[in-house]
Order: C-alpha cells, then sequence, then structure tokens
C-alpha cells in the first residue's frame, strides 16, 4: 500500500461523522417490551447526573480530536485517556500544551484526575507521519501500556523500534509511572497493520489484538504466510516486551479504525477473552469459529499459553457486530455491539432488531453459556460503542445512537436530530442482571458518539468521545468545538 493510500485511511480514522448508515423507521416504532433476554428494561432510578467535564481541542483552527480510550487506576483515583489528534491540541495545566502534530496524526497520552478531571500530566506521541486507534492499558502501580498503529520511524525517550517496510504496523509501548517509555514493540511490512484493543494479565504480561495485511513477523523469527486479506490477530508479550506466542487467525469484518473488528479483556486466572467480528470462518489454536452470513461477532476465550477454552460464534444472515468487551468481578463475559434483523446468541435466545441497528448487550457464563441478552434501539441506529463493569457488578455502555432509543419502556431517550442523520451519545447504566438502572442521552444538532466508558474509584461513570460544534450535557453545561471546524474530544463524569 502507497502512502497516498495510507493516507486516505488515516483522514478516515479522524473523520468520524461517516459512522454508520443511515436506519430505516420501524413500522412499529413502539416502546419495547418486557419480555425474558429481549426486554428493553424493567424501569429506571435516579442518577447520572454530570459531575464534571474536560474538552480537547484548539481554538481557532480547524483540528481533529478524538478521545480513543481510556483506562482506570483505581486505587488512586486517576484515568489516562489517549486522545488522536490532527494539528493542535490544547490540554489546559500540562507543560508544552498545546502540541503541534509533525505529520498528520498524533496521539496524546494525558493522565487525570477522576476527582475534577484536571490534568497532572500529558506526553505526544508521534513523528512527521502518522499514529492512529490509539488504546491504552493500566497495571496497579500506574504503569501504562500504549498501542495502536505506527507510521515512519518509531523513537520515543532513546526508546525505539526500526521502522518496518514503510507501511502503517502495530505498535505496544509501555511507560512508566511518570510516563517515560521503558520499551517499544513493532510488527507490519509494507502494508496496513494496527492494534485495536490492549490488555494486560495479572503477571503483567501484555496482550495485543488488531487487524493485519500482508507478510508479518510477530517476533518470534518467522513472517506469515503472505495474505492481502485483512486478519484479525492476537499476540502475547512479556512484561519486558518480549513476544511469547501469537496467533494469526482470518478475516476480519473490517479494517476501518472507527469499527474495529477485535477487543481483548484478561481473566483473573490469566486467561483471555477476545471478541470482535468476522467475514470468514477463524481458526484458533483449538477451535474453528465458523462464519454464518455477512458480518458475524465472535467470542473466544484463550488459556495463559493461547490454546482456545471456547470459541462462539453470533449471527445470521445480516450483520453483527462485537465492539466493546468487559470481564465481571463474577468472571462473566459482557459484550456489547450492533445486529440488524434477527441475532442468534445461541441457548435458544435471538433479538430482532427495530429498524436500521439496534444495540445489544450480551452476558455469557465462563464456559461461554448464555445467560442474558438485552436489545435497545427503534428506528434509527443505535451502536453500543463500550461497556465497563463495575466492582459492585453494576454495567454501564456507552455509544451512538439515531432516531429514539427505548431504555424503558415509555421513557425514551429521543436524538435531536430524529428525523435527520447525525449520531447523539448515549450512556446506559444496568444492574448485574441486566435491567435497567438510568440512561442519558446528549447531543446537539451535528455529529457526536462515545467511545469508552469505565469507573473511577467512587463507581461514577467516567465516559469519553468526540463532538462536532456543541454537546449539549446537561442544562447549564454545553461543550462548544473551540475551533473552526473539525470534532472535538471530550471526557465526562457522571454520578453513580
Amino acid at each position: 500500500m502507497d502512502r497516498t493510500d495510507r493516507r486516505a485511511l488515516l483522514a478516515l480514522a479522524l473523520g468520524l461523522a461517516a459512522i454508520g448508515a443511515p436506519g430505516c423507521a420501524a413500522e412499529d416504532a413502539q416502546p419495547g417490551t418486557r419480555v425474558p433476554n429481549t426486554t428493553t428494561g424493567g424501569g429506571g432510578r435516579e442518577g447520572g447526573d454530570l459531575v464534571w467535564q474536560k474538552s480537547f481541542g484548539q481554538t481557532g483552527i480547524d483540528s481533529h480530536q478524538v478521545v480513543r480510550d481510556m483506562a482506570v487506576l483505581r486505587d488512586e483515583g486517576h484515568l489516562f485517556a489517549v486522545v488522536d489528534f490532527d494539528n493542535q491540541i490544547e490540554i489546559p495545566n500540562v507543560m508544552g500544551a498545546p502540541f503541534t502534530t509533525a505529520g498528520v496524526v498524533d496521539t496524546a497520552l494525558v493522565k487525570m484526575s477522576a476527582v475534577e478531571g484536571d490534568a497532572l500530566w500529558g506526553k505526544q506521541l508521534g513523528n512527521t507521519y502518522n499514529q492512529i486507534r490509539s488504546t491504552v492499558a493500566v497495571d496497579k502501580v500506574g504503569s501504562v501500556v500504549l498501542a495502536g498503529g505506527w507510521e515512519g520511524p518509531l523513537v520515543v525517550d532513546e526508546k525505539s523500534a526500526a521502522e518496518l517496510g514503510g507501511g502503517l504496523d502495530v505498535f505496544a509501548m509501555k511507560l512508566d509511572t511518570s510516563g517515560v517509555a521503558q520499551w517499544i514493540y513493532r510488527a507490519g511490512d509494507v502494508d496496513v497493520q494496527f492494534a485495536t484493543d490492549v490488555a494486560l494479565d495479572p503477571e503483567g504480561n501484555v496482550i495485543v489484538v488488531g487487524v493485519v495485511k500482508g507478510t508479518v513477523d510477530f517476533g518470534d523469527g518467522v513472517p506469515s504466510a503472505p495474505d492481502p486479506g485483512t486478519d484479525i490477530f492476537v499476540v502475547k508479550l512479556d512484561p519486558a516486551g518480549k513476544h511469547l506466542w501469537h496467533q494469526r487467525v482470518g478475516r476480519a469484518a473490517s479494517d476501518d479504525p472507527n469499527n474495529p473488528s477485535a477487543s481483548v479483556e484478561v481473566m483473573p486466572s490469566g486467561d483471555i477473552v477476545v471478541a470482535g467480528n468476522l467475514t470468514e470462518t477463524l481458526t484458533f489454536s483449538g477451535c474453528t469459529l465458523p462464519q454464518y452470513g455477512g458480518s458475524d461477532a465472535f467470542v473466544v476465550r484463550l488459556a495463559p499459553d493461547g490454546s482456545c477454552v471456547f470459541g462462539k460464534t453470533f449471527g445470521l444472515a445480516e450483520d453483527q457486530r462485537a465492539y466493546g468487551l468487559a470481564i465481571s468481578p463474577s468472571n462473566e463475559i459482557l459484550v456489547t455491539g450492533e445486529f440488524a434483523g434477527t441475532f442468534d446468541l445461541g441457548g435458544n435466545a435471538t433479538l430482532k432488531s427495530r429498524g436500521g441497528t439496534d444495540l445489544y448487550v450480551l452476558a455469557l457464563d465462563a464456559a461461554g453459556k448464555h445467560l442474558w441478552s438485552r436489545r435497545f434501539g427503534s428506528y434509527g441506529n443505535q451502536t453500543g460503542r463500550s461497556i465497563a463493569v463495575a466492582p459492585s457488578g453494576e454495567i454501564v455502555v456507552g455509544g451512538e445512537f439515531r432516531g429514539v432509543l427505548e431504555f424503558y419502556g415509555e421513557d425514551a431517550v429521543t436524538n435531536v436530530q430524529s428525523g435527520g442523520s447525525p449520531s447523539d451519545v448515549f450512556v446506559l447504566k444496568l444492574d448485574a442482571a441486566g435491567q435497567v438502572l438510568w440512561g442519558k442521552g446528549f447531543g446537539a444538532e451535528d455529529w457526536q458518539g462515545a467511545t469508552t466508558v469505565g469507573f473511577d474509584n467512587k463507581d461514577r461513570v467516567l465516559v469519553g468521545g468526540w463532538f462536532e460544534r456543541s454537546l449539549s450535557l446537561s442544562a447549564d453545561e454545553v461543550l462548544t468545538n473551540s475551533g473552526t471546524s473539525g470534532n472535538d474530544g471530550f471526557v465526562f463524569a457522571l454520578s453513580p
């Protein structure tokens, strides 16, 4: 792939207004009924009030900033946000800001206080080329691991990784508690490869998932066979960033950075759970996941050595996608995403969309057995992008929606532009059994979306994402784009 093709991909990475496609109205766009496994909710409670908000942009220029991911250090009450940006980004209280890109897209890592959202420090990562799809994880002492896509020379704090043919490559790096690079991992060739998620196991090993084309040596000295298609990969690194094992498993549903085909979490046992989207049969070490039609969602659990514990494909003729993944305190596997048509979840459980695509939340036990599932939607498109679990077992889901989003009976959330195409942000809180506690919509007249959610040390809900001209968070709080166009990033906190 030449640089012109890659720049088109990178433009897509920040051109977020292209997410999704307009949905069609359901014939019976009425509140959902409460039926086992398909309920749209059972009632609400007070919660979800705005606690604080922060936006990331740059005054007076055309720029794009997107909060891609967050990781929370609960013991210290801190969070780490990663922001992809072009041109410039202003981060109040951070020495050296505003950061200015030398290429097209750079990444900023920001350590923030979860109390009021104030920045504690920030770090720019980039060069004269491009960095995309940044994702982050943090260990118990506050060391940070980043992963994503990196083009061109990779040098951070005197640590480096050689360029591998000129393409966009997979990278991972570990930073100490002060943000200083400890090691860098890189894999790629002349084509496009990038990580879409990263996680840490209890021993400090690093698990990276993403998409890859071409011929790639993941670190064992044995390049994969040449392949022009886009495949999903899983690679495990030791705490020093050295390759332990990897698997290149088969066709990803998408190489769009905004619609990633793989997410990863780790159980307390060290077992690895990967969820994502396939368009052909996937072959992991010890299990095969079939394709049923279109884009199908999948969940696979791997032992620490990479051998398959179980694998499940979910789908029928139309498209089903898994984007967000979390592990509950009781080792339940929680997934969110979107689906059209009929969604077969196993165990005689099916969901049916009401028009366009609906969002879903799925709970499996540790053996992959269906526990419960919920559908939320009406006319228009609704997509779950991220999911997180509190120590109490309560669940938060975030994403974007168009039209009307019915959380519990007649109490629906309506997009400001319900008759048009721009998306709004939604945040949904569920109890451990999947019943709705509260749901909120945030929007304005243009595009906005949530990309990442979490819980702080007081179990307040954290939400990150992006917005265009403005984003109304309450009657008194409206975020306004600081630039002349493009989009700004945001992080805000809501009461439990």
